[in-house]
């Protein structure tokens, strides 16, 4: 017969390994996330949203001391594709 305290232990272990692998994922997907290749990086302080204006143009609305505002800029929309081709 199985005792109480083994099947505590050995759910404890096993959420203990769930966690671990958890952490894990978690880091990999920060890690991929802050791949400036991927999803480029700008400082410019202040930057609320964008939106498409057509097929070569985005507004970018940033905020500068306690007003919003937004200019119309050129936009070169690409893919980024994998493969053995």
């Amino acid at each position: 017969m199985t005792s109480v305290v083994g099947l505590v232990y050995y759910r404890g272990v096993l959420e203990r390994a769930r966690a671990h692998r958890m952490a894990q994922h978690s880091f990999q997907d920060l890690l991929f996330h802050q791949n400036q290749i991927l999803f480029g990086h700008d400082s410019t302080p202040g930057l609320i949203a964008f939106e498409i204006e057509g097929l070569d143009r985005m507004k970018i609305f940033h905020r500068e001391d306690n007003q919003t505002l937004s200019e119309s800029v050129a936009f070169r929309p690409f893919l980024l594709l994998e493969g053995e081709q």
